[in-house]
């Protein structure tokens, strides 16, 4: 079975990629979401984390750190992957994913509006996951 994958991205994800491959996972609002041939129709907005690309059967899958987006499947088994930031996720360094992660906690704590503490908290959401990623590598 084999489902297409596009991915796309102002980051470090090619800019365009289409490829077929057997499965793609996505970090969902409700959990991490597989998407394989003839999966339903589904938009799901992404949260930080790991989109990992099966292209086969006993392959080494390609995993890719997300800061968020949203993925797309279509009936015809194709995945749209629109995401904001995306790196290879053994291109992440775990002390510079923990000095950011203390930095926007400072800037939390500094918050002096609404905006600032938003903007924070995002900081702080992302370095989170790519922690947890790291770990789970």
């Amino acid at each position: 079975a084999q489902t297409s994958s596009l991915a796309s991205s102002p980051g470090s994800f090619p800019a365009v990629r289409t490829a077929q491959v057997d499965e793609v996972t996505i970090p969902g609002g409700d959990g991490v979401m597989g998407v394989v041939v003839e999966h339903q129709p589904a938009v799901t907005q992404m949260e930080p984390g790991v989109v990992t690309v099966f292209e086969s059967a006993g392959a080494e899958p390609q995993k890719w750190f997300v800061s968020g987006g949203f993925a797309f499947v279509h009936a015809d088994s194709t995945c749209d992957i629109a995401a904001v930031e995306a790196v290879p996720l053994e291109h992440l360094d775990e002390a510079a994913a923990r000095e950011g992660l203390k930095k926007y906690q400072a800037d939390a704590n500094a918050a002096t509006d609404d905006v600032e503490r938003a903007y924070a908290n995002i900081g702080i959401d992302v370095h989170e996951a790519m922690i947890d990623a790291l770990a789970q590598a």
